[in-house]
């Protein structure tokens, strides 16, 4: 991988970390879940700005 690669899975990995709460098993085997919180509106709009952008990259 280049170096710029590397920085932004790093940088993911941050992101799922901060946000993603993956430690819940679900009730049933076949559907997988998670929960996402956020304190504020603003968060949630720079998620999903950082999100659609991640999209768009790729």
């Amino acid at each position: 991988m280049e170096a710029k690669e590397i920085k932004n899975v790093e940088y993911l990995r941050k992101l799922v970390n901060k946000y993603l709460d993956i430690s819940k098993e679900a009730d049933n085997k076949t559907d997988c879940s998670a929960e996402i919180k956020f304190v504020n509106y603003y968060e949630l709009g720079c998620t999903i700005t950082d999100m659609l952008k991640l999209c768009i990259w790729h």
